[in-house]
């Protein structure tokens, strides 16, 4: 703020200040308390497939981890990707030791991104030595065994089945 005396810009700051702390009082706080009572004390909120989809995170998490540094990144763009991977690896704990595995479920979400940024580059961090085609080939399997799994038997398939038509029928 060129042409301001500090005390302006002290004032400014304080009633910004003060209006976001309002502003989150007003509207984030009610609803955190909900989220917590819902998520947290109540632990009435249980999610059945949370190990499974934390562990989905886990995998790309710790192939980034241990070999992120061959993808050759942007120093920020590894460093977004590097958060995100260590995000995922506290899932993995809080799974064990939080009351109630919808909310870790919930925060996992936010790590799926990584799976198809890493599988999408397994090629490139050269894992044991194979050819290119065979790794791309192998992500493209685990990815559809995937998909059939999880679609031939979770007890929720069908609400993920809207388009049923003649050219799909079972």
């Amino acid at each position: 703020m060129p042409g301001r005396t500090p005390r302006e810009k002290f004032l400014r700051i304080s009633v910004m200040l003060v209006v976001a702390a309002v502003l989150v009082q007003m509207f984030l706080v009610v609803r955190l308390i909900v989220f917590i009572n819902g998520y947290i004390v109540s632990q009435q909120m249980q999610s059945e497939g949370a190990a499974i989809r934390v562990a989905m995170n886990a995998l790309p998490a710790t192939l980034f981890l241990l070999r992120g540094k061959v993808m050759q990144l942007p120093k920020q763009e590894f460093h977004v990707w590097q958060g995100i991977a260590l995000l995922a690896i506290v899932c993995v704990v809080a799974l064990k030791l939080s009351p109630s595995t919808t909310v870790v479920d919930r925060i996992a979400l936010y790590a799926i991104p990584l799976q198809l940024f890493v599988g999408s580059r397994v090629p490139d961090l050269h894992l044991f030595k194979l050819d290119t085609r065979w790794l791309t080939a192998a992500v493209v399997v685990l990815a559809a065994a995937v998909q059939f799994v999880w679609l031939a038997f979770a007890k929720t398939a069908f609400a993920w089945l809207p388009y049923q038509n003649i050219l799909f029928a079972l």
